[in-house]
């Protein structure tokens, strides 16, 4: 009895030891990652032949260490925080990993006006902590949600769609009707014949009847 108390007493400060240890190598681990400071800002999108790209914005994150190196190969996740059924929710607007310059860009164009909250995150490594950073978007100019044009022709394409199937529904109805009255016909003319047939057959058999 005594030993297998002192088996489990053992057992209960290994288990205990372990968790302290684990705590503590944890929190070394947190303690010699290394420090980092996240920069949001934003511009105008650009195209290639250095045109402002109306309504469209550039969101460019700047991942750095706490004495300004630049961190690269690193993700970056951006969110606009948004209010979605009576609370307060962030939506992903999209990933960037940042270059030798510790830089990660997206393309963001506003849905509408007004101030939009932006959100650069970056999630700790193994070897960096994490870091976040908060823009407050004055949006001014808000392109105009696309509208398809029509397709040239297509209501005349439409229009000749509705003509064959009139075409075709007429047609079918000249078929039937030609059925039909052939019908009506053939049994016209078989009825004086069967009235006929009927008359004679009774005559001829009370002639023979009466030999």
């Amino acid at each position: 009895m005594k030993q297998r108390v002192i088996i489990v007493c053992s057992l209960v400060l290994a288990l205990a030891a372990l968790a302290v240890f684990g705590t503590e190598l944890a929190f070394a681990q947190t303690a010699a990652a290394t420090g980092t400071k996240l920069n949001l800002q934003s511009g105008p999108r650009v195209d290639e032949n250095g045109n402002i790209v109306k309504g469209q914005l550039i969101l460019t994150a700047t991942l750095t260490t706490a004495d300004g190196k630049p961190v690269s190969d690193q993700s970056i996740r951006f969110f606009e925080q948004v209010t979605f059924m009576g609370g307060p929710r962030e939506a992903l607007l999209g990933t960037a990993t940042t270059d030798s310059t510790g830089v990660a860009a997206i393309q963001y164009q506003p849905a509408q006006k007004g101030t939009d909250q932006i959100v650069a995150r970056f999630a700790s490594s193994g070897d960096y902590q994490a870091a976040e950073a908060h823009l407050s978007l004055d949006v001014n100019e808000v392109v105009a949600p696309f509208t398809t044009q029509p397709v040239p022709f297509a209501a005349v394409g439409t229009g000749l769609s509705v003509a064959f199937a009139l075409l075709v529904v007429g047609a079918c109805a000249v078929l039937l009707g030609v059925f039909l009255r052939t019908v009506i016909g053939i049994r016209a003319a078989a009825r004086p014949a069967a009235s006929r047939v009927a008359a004679e057959v009774p005559s001829s058999g009370l002639a023979e009847s009466r030999r």
